[in-house]
């Protein structure tokens, strides 16, 4: 099995691993700061939280994470607009439903102690002003 490394995330064991025909093995995946995980994939495996595990090895295989920055702009890794605002405020009043990617990509609040986005998994009114905030040139991630 071999996990496949990346920006935006850390993944242990992050090396080559043997297991033995027909067994399962777990990995821990984890976002850094500034992203957020959109998938794992690959080794007939499942997501639980941070612990992907793969079952039933049964040949080679890869285990690619795909990850989306939080950067509260959605059409681009830039500076957010307002209308970027605009759309996570619809999200967050339930009037918009936003992708897996948008859901990652508006997910900014909180910020670490150094001003990186680390989200909480859920779109709120934290969010909204993070961006309308950074939109209007306060603040900056």
């Amino acid at each position: 099995m071999t996990p496949v490394t990346g920006a935006g995330f850390s993944i242990f064991p992050e090396n080559v691993q043997t297991v033995v025909y027909g067994n399962t093995a777990t990995f821990t995946v984890n976002p850094t700061a500034g992203y957020g995980i959109l998938s794992v994939s690959g080794c007939n495996g499942t997501l639980n939280s941070s612990s992907y595990t793969a079952a039933n090895i049964t040949d080679n295989c890869n285990i690619t994470v795909t990850t989306v920055k939080r950067s509260g702009n959605g059409t681009s890794n830039t500076t957010p607009n307002i209308a970027d605002a605009l759309k996570a405020l619809q999200a967050y009043a339930g009037l918009l439903t936003l992708s897996a990617s948008e859901k990652i990509i508006f997910d900014v609040a909180p910020l670490s102690s150094t001003g990186v986005p680390l989200g909480n998994n859920v779109i709120d009114a934290a969010d909204v002003i993070l961006i309308l905030r950074r939109s209007v040139g306060i603040g900056n991630w």
